[in-house]
């Protein structure tokens, strides 16, 4: 537009005026007034400058008292940049050893806890069908889950959770097996079991197994 303008800038007699398509500006008013806008144009067209905001962060202890703590004393150590904001959802015990979290499109939250992982130093019992999957509810809009429920159990360390269409796909370690798991009677918990991805793929009788 710039360029334009002042490529239009031409003389006439005593007055100088600007050629614009389909119309003529001869007042040198108008002028001084286009060339102060060219100005203004210009200088918006910089690119902006941003910089990260200096803050101070918290002193790390290197060497830190090791004490159990209940979830809320735990939030008051955690530190958060400017503008960012932590709160309770879930805790003890309506979970326990969570690993991954995940929301359906109605608000429930699913919750893979891996009951048997690094229970004690030589992981003993890892590989057993100890784990599960469990859903969360906040029935009363408070933000806070309120309600556990075990959507599936037997698992060895689930660690894939993926809610569809009424459906939610499950992994587990160490298999190559996907598997949907449905629940049919709205009470939250699996009632339907039918692989998805591995051997039992390709079967005309897909085993499903009533409670999973």
């Amino acid at each position: 537009m710039a360029p334009l303008l002042l490529r239009a800038l031409v003389s006439n007699r005593n007055h100088f005026y600007f050629e614009v398509p389909g119309s003529k500006i001869r007042n040198l008013f108008f002028m001084y007034r286009y060339l102060i806008l060219i100005v203004v144009v210009a200088a918006s067209c910089k690119p902006k400058e941003y910089r990260d905001e200096i803050y101070t962060k918290p002193q790390i202890v290197a060497d830190p008292v090791i004490k159990s703590m209940t979830p809320e004393e735990s939030l008051k150590t955690m530190y958060l940049p400017k503008g960012y904001k932590i709160q309770l959802v879930a805790s003890e015990p309506l979970i326990n050893e969570p690993v991954t979290v995940v929301w359906d499109g109605n608000g429930k939250m699913y919750v893979a806890q891996m009951m048997t992982y690094m229970q004690d130093i030589d992981a003993g019992n890892e590989q057993m069908p100890w784990s599960k999957v469990s859903v969360l509810e906040d029935t009363d809009n408070d933000g806070v889950m309120d309600k556990s429920t075990t959507f599936v159990d037997s698992l060895v360390l689930p660690r894939i959770i993926l809610p569809l269409d009424g459906r939610v796909i499950i992994g587990e370690t160490y298999q190559r097996n996907l598997y949907s798991y449905r629940d049919t009677n709205g009470d939250n918990g699996c009632r339907r079991k039918d692989p998805l991805v591995g051997r039992y793929r390709s079967r005309q009788s897909q085993p499903r197994t009533p409670g999973c």
